[in-house]
Order: structure tokens, then sequence, then C-alpha cells
């Protein structure tokens, strides 16, 4: 909406095997800023680092920018396409306006359910639901789908982490233009599991003894 913010973190990461060092960012595109670095940011390889992106519309309509990556990596400038369009009255809520997923252990799956409403007083058509970041998918309902005055529907957002560290992202619904920003954090904390369960000995006689194997094992660590 015009004269209000938006955010979403996007996350840069080394997939190299060596270091890498970001020398500049540079943000093209008035109504687009970016969260402050330290410069230059040396990457080990297999680090990442959040960056925070925000959209401030002054006029309404679509606009779009860059956000260039300058470093000495094999790619040495990283260009992000941005976009996002001002709006006099939003299209949709959401509720919540932003999932978060808080700690998820590795190999394991969090869901967090977004309601979608409509607020305006005529029908509005989905006609796409996308999620961007690593990890993040969507359980989608089938499009196009048109929501009446009033209606709403239910996202089921997942977040699986592939690998320890706080990810970010964002679910994107076109037609109306809708983003929600998506967060989480992969642990390698794992849960101990217990087989058999449960451990059954049968019957056994007065005063003997009866042994059982059993294994205790970890899910979700690494």
């Amino acid at each position: 909406m015009t004269g209000q913010t938006e955010s979403l973190l996007i996350t840069v990461a080394n997939t190299g095997q060596t270091s890498v060092t970001v020398s500049a960012i540079t943000v093209s595109g008035s109504e687009f800023t970016a969260s402050q670095l330290s410069l230059p940011l040396i990457l080990a390889a297999g680090q990442s680092v959040d960056l925070t992106v925000i959209f401030t519309p002054t006029a309404m309509g679509w606009t779009g920018g860059t956000i260039k990556f300058s470093s000495n990596a094999s790619n040495p400038t990283l260009t992000l396409q941005v976009a996002g369009t001002g709006v006099s009255t939003e299209a949709l809520t959401a509720s919540p306006s932003t999932a978060a997923f808080g700690q998820v252990a590795i190999g394991t799956t969090a869901t967090v359910p977004v309601v979608v409403q409509n607020d305006r007083s005529w029908s509005v058509t989905l006609s796409s639901i996308t999620t961007v970041g690593s990890g993040f998918s969507l359980s989608a309902p089938t499009l196009p789908l048109t929501l009446a005055v009033g209606q709403s529907v239910t996202l089921n957002v997942t977040f699986t982490p592939q690998s320890a560290g706080a990810v970010g992202g964002s679910l994107f619904v076109s037609g109306p233009g809708l983003t929600i920003p998506l967060t989480g954090t992969g642990t390698a904390t794992g849960q101990l599991v217990v087989a058999p369960a449960p451990l059954n000995f049968g019957n056994v006689a007065v005063g003997t003894t009866e042994t059982e194997p059993m294994t205790i094992s970890a899910v979700g660590a690494v």
C-alpha cells in the first residue's frame, strides 16, 4: 500500500568450495532499500548471510529494481530482480501476516496455516501461488481460485530445513499481488527414537532371564 513499507528477507549463500568476499551491494530503484551489512563481507565455503529488502511505494502501479552483489566469486556480479506494486487499498489480508516457523530440526517438517481473506467489495481471483526460499513449500488449492467478498482460503505452508541456520523466503499470491514473508531456522538438534516400541518380553518363567535387543537412534541430527 502506498505510504507503507513491506519487508522481505533474502539469503545470500556461498555454495562454492572456497571463501568469497562481497565488496559492494548496490540497489537500483528509489522505492527499494536494503539493510546495511559491514563490507567487505567474507563468506566461508557453505556460509550464508541474511539481508532485508524493503519496498516503500510512493505511487500506485508496478515498479521494479535490482540489487547487485559484487564479489570475487566465479560470478562476480550477482543480480537480484526486485519488484512490487503500489496500491491504494489491500485486496487481500493474510493471517498471520508473516509465517514464522521458529526452530525446526533438520530432516523434519513444520507447517503453518495462513488464512488469506478477500476484504474488498468485489471478487478477487488468485491466479497462482508460489514460494521462494530454500526448504519452503506449499499445499496449494486448485487454481485459478476466485474469492467472493469476505471469503477466505487457508494455505498450508511447510518448512523442511536442509541445513542449520536461519532461512528467509516469501509466499507470493499473484492476481491481487500479496506477499507474505516466511522465516525459519534449521537446527541440528535431533530426537531419540527407540525400536522396537513397546519392548515386549512375553511370558518369562519366574527365576529366569530373557534378553531382547533394543536400538536407540537419533532422527533429524547431523
